[in-house]
């Protein structure tokens, strides 16, 4: 398991950063266009300038609060807190996150801050659905975005995608102005710079979700590295995806239909790429596992 670890995740390592420079090239190609090398070089200053601002502001928090998150106690799931200590140790964390319930029937979890100042969201109907295996698979899955840096490089990745747009509509809205000018033979926006202004937007945003979907896939494979068990993420992902299947559809047999997102456009992988993988890392055939047995339904409180 150890040779597909290291494939898999050099594999994401290499696109991650071949998307995140693909990405720079774009707002650095709608900055040019905007306002030539000047705009460029204040493009990149402002890129900077945003990351670190953001960086120094706690969004989490916020986050925490708007979800009613209220902290776990170890009297509440002292399994729980005792994963997430452990796992935090593995992963090489200078403290572990903290744990947050969050009151909510939606099956999910959530990692917010960084390595200094981590937090785990994770919510009742989590708790309530998934085995304590599968709990774990989650958790570690979560821990991985933290020693990643995930939120960070999101926020750089959004970074540039939102100079992109402001760019974009700058310099859209600089040719409309200056259409009485063309009958003089001035061109504000050269017909080239105005076509990637026109392009920059779209191709920025569908490289930002390529780059979110490539973050996921390496924290499903870091988080094997933690646990050595890539059945236990790979049975939660099924469980929580069949979590959204309606009463009725449950009680028939049928699977509710949903609207057919283009893998292009999601911000998550497909479930069944993610669970083909998990499944490789385990040495088994790349299909969806059998669903989970039936179990009594499991709370912290």
């Amino acid at each position: 398991m150890y040779a597909r670890l290291v494939t898999q995740k050099l594999a994401a390592t290499l696109r991650s950063a071949a998307l995140i420079a693909t990405l720079s090239a774009i707002a650095g190609a709608a900055a040019w266009a905007f306002a030539g090398p000047t705009g460029a070089a204040w493009g990149a200053i402002g890129v900077v300038a945003m990351v670190a601002l953001a960086s120094r502001s706690a969004p989490h928090r916020l986050l925490l609060r708007q979800q009613r998150a209220v902290p776990l106690r170890r009297g509440d799931a002292p399994w729980l807190l005792d994963a997430v200590v452990e796992l935090s140790a593995r992963a090489g964390l200078p403290r572990p996150p903290r744990v947050y319930w969050v009151p909510a029937a939606v099956q999910n979890a959530f990692s917010v801050g960084d390595r200094r100042d981590p937090a785990i969201g994770v919510t009742e109907g989590l708790l309530r659905t998934l085995t304590p295996r599968e709990v774990v698979g989650v958790l570690a899955h979560e821990i991985a975005h933290i020693r990643q840096g995930d939120l960070g490089w999101m926020q750089v990745a959004t970074v540039l995608t939102t100079l992109t747009r402001v760019m974009s509509q700058a310099g859209l809205m600089l040719a409309f102005v200056g259409l009485p000018l063309l009958l003089v033979g001035t061109e504000l926006v050269p017909l080239g710079g105005l076509l990637a202004l026109v392009i920059a937007p779209a191709a920025a945003t569908l490289v930002q979700l390529a780059f979110g979907r490539t973050r996921e896939l390496r924290a499903d494979v870091a988080a094997v590295e933690l646990t050595g068990d890539p059945l236990g993420l790979a049975s939660a992902l099924v469980r929580i995806e069949r979590g959204g299947d309606s009463l009725l559809s449950r009680i028939f047999g049928l699977r509710a239909r949903r609207a057919e997102v283009p893998d292009a456009l999601r911000t998550h992988p497909a479930t069944a790429e993610r669970v083909a993988r998990l499944r490789e890392l385990a040495g088994l055939p790349p299909r969806t596992p059998p669903s989970p047995p039936r179990r009594t339904q499991f709370s912290v409180f």
